[in-house]
């Protein structure tokens, strides 16, 4: 598993002890530094993904460390988050105007704090996975657009194209030729394996090259067939997801006394060593994805399992499902490739150069309602889209639909 690597620079020790705690609950790598002098051999050895920087550190200024980061940064996008608690106006204008990502008061909330620091690296994530396109194409959210949606959306226009996702470090493609789906690629799994996995993606990024490809048939279901099949799963996994911890939570076998488990449930439990979040027991096993995640949820509820280090972690994306595949109609998401284009162009302002207004918009105040999933770095010539304007093309489309029946 392809783990983040968060390195805390704070000398307060007893505070960033539940902290580290949390981080490493959610499948992250932690490394804490005391002392400011000693950031630069740590940086290099540990080459971290997002660094958390107390303000008040005695041997170094913060200036002269955020300077050193940025130009460390030239390659690499490194989000920084400042935490600390300013005790004067004058102390607090002195972090914000610093070149940082964030800003976290102290004593912080955990939830909040995983949240906003999951963003972040969410915002990077799309410099790395979204690679700039000169064709037509579109790319987005996956939490706004599921892979579900996007087939239709081609599969109703015809298009032909390769879709790329992003999700919990893992690369797949879907290819489409005039809206038939004729492969699919994740790892070493076959076509229809890799679709019905990727068809469970509700967080990460998703981006559409409308370039057109040669690539062979391997998937023997139809289109039609294939979305009907990803609406159901889609719905089972939000069902089986509600109650059970994040994907990337580390799990192991529990040493108390179990209720008795299934040959199958045996099977699972071996796999659980400690060192395993949730999503890998999901790749290694041999069974169905959501028969493993049926089998870990009667094993937690046997108390057969626990988290790694016994914190409770709350995720919002785990909310019960209100609707079933049914209410989800074919009708209202067929979204087509002409109507993005038409409706909406690349805007160069949602480019790497602003990055540094949202910077400073990071920093004034609270942005506990703040959702940025859709507003992170893009590529040129590619249109980012956020859930408000994929309502606009849906009504949009709807609409010319009328208009021509």
């Amino acid at each position: 598993m392809d783990r983040k690597k968060i390195l805390i620079i704070d000398n307060f020790e007893q505070e960033t002890v539940e902290l580290r705690k949390s981080l490493i609950t959610f499948g992250y790598e932690v490394r804490i530094v005391q002392k400011g002098t000693e950031v630069e051999a740590y940086f290099n050895e540990f080459l971290p993904d997002l660094m958390v920087v107390e303000t008040r550190l005695a041997d170094t200024s913060l200036a002269k460390l955020i300077q050193f980061i940025r130009d460390k940064s030239e390659k690499k996008p490194i989000p920084v988050i400042a935490t600390g608690n300013p005790r004067t106006t004058e102390e607090r204008l002195d972090v914000l105007g610093r070149e940082i990502d964030d800003f976290i008061y102290k004593p912080f909330e955990l939830d909040e704090f995983m949240v906003r620091l999951e963003n972040l690296l969410r915002e990077v994530s799309v410099v790395k996975e979204r690679q700039p396109v000169t064709s037509k194409g579109f790319s987005g959210s996956l939490a706004e657009m599921t892979l579900v949606d996007l087939l239709q959306t081609l599969e109703v226009g015809k298009k032909t194209g390769i879709i790329s996702l992003n999700a919990f470090g893992r690369e797949g493609k879907v290819f489409i030729i005039e809206g038939d789906v004729v492969d699919a690629r994740l790892k070493s799994l076959d076509a229809r394996q890799a679709l019905m996995r990727m068809f469970t993606w509700t967080e990460g990024h998703f981006s559409v090259d409308m370039n057109k490809h040669e690539t062979p048939k391997r998937l023997l279901l139809s289109t039609r067939e294939v979305i009907s099949e990803g609406m159901t799963r889609q719905y089972r996994y939000q069902q089986l997801m509600y109650g059970l911890p994040a994907m990337r939570t580390m799990m192991k076998r529990s040493t108390s006394q179990q209720q008795q488990v299934t040959d199958d449930e045996k099977e699972i439990l071996q796999l659980f060593n400690g060192s395993k979040a949730i999503l890998d027991i999901v790749e290694v096993s041999s069974f169905d994805d959501l028969k493993v995640l049926r089998l870990i949820k009667s094993l937690l509820e046997k108390k057969a399992i626990v988290q790694a280090d016994g914190i409770h972690v709350s995720r919002d994306e785990h909310k019960q499902p209100t609707t079933s595949p049914a209410s989800n109609g074919t009708g209202e998401h067929h979204l087509t490739t002409d109507v993005f284009s038409s409706v909406f162009h690349p805007d160069d302002s949602q480019s790497l150069a602003s990055l540094n207004r949202r910077r400073i918009d990071r920093r004034k105040g609270s942005r506990r309602s703040t959702d940025r999933r859709s507003n992170g770095y893009t590529g040129e010539e590619k249109v980012v889209l956020n859930k408000t304007e994929l309502i606009m093309i849906r009504e949009k489309l709807l609409s010319g639909l009328k208009s021509t029946s």
